[in-house]
């Protein structure tokens, strides 16, 4: 957290070697097990896949309108291709948490990436239709602003992507104060 200005780690090729090794991983998941995830997961592509021409669909409070918007057209072309934008959704998110764990200065930081992929319940996520991987990128890189002192930017990713009351998550700007030590 000491540059404003984000630096390029030395181990970039490294990082998108491992970022591209995930992503065939979660797409040959996705491939490998066709049918889409229990509960949610299914209901998030059908809402996806009518809210092109329904949109009132995709707008509900169970809905995070930011994060459906990637589904609507692969939906349109069945749950594989919309699976796979999830797994592409995931990389980048993995890819943030291990630049936070550069701003924060870890060791071995590109090793973050893969364990957030890997944890059982983000991998089973991670290539499915749901609306948290997509939120949990919105929130790492809202925090990551709000350390660079960007709190505009940091607070339209917080809006971006509503929480609904039931699952209630601290709102970013509370959480980035808590880890930047301004609590």
């Amino acid at each position: 957290m000491t540059s404003p200005i984000p630096q390029r780690s030395p181990d970039t090729p490294n990082r998108l070697l491992l970022c591209a090794a995930m992503l065939a991983l979660l797409i040959l998941y996705a491939i490998l097990y066709p049918q889409t995830g229990k509960r949610d997961a299914i209901i998030h592509f059908l809402s996806a896949r009518d809210g092109l021409y329904q949109p009132w669909k995709i707008m509900g409070s169970w809905y995070r309108i930011g994060a459906m918007l990637p589904y609507l057209i692969p939906a349109q072309f069945g749950v594989l291709p919309a699976r796979c934008v999830a797994a592409i959704i995931s990389i980048p998110c993995a890819w943030q948490t291990m630049r936070m764990a550069d701003d924060l200065e870890l060791p071995n930081a590109i090793w973050a990436g893969p364990m957030l992929i890997f944890q059982p319940l983000v991998f089973g996520l991670a290539a499915d239709t749901m609306t948290e991987i997509p939120m949990a990128l919105c929130l790492v890189i809202s925090i990551r602003l709000w350390w660079r002192k960007r709190w505009l930017a940091s607070a339209f990713g917080d809006v971006l992507y509503p929480h609904r009351s039931a699952r209630r998550i601290f709102p970013v700007r509370d959480v980035g104060r808590h880890a930047a030590g301004e609590c």
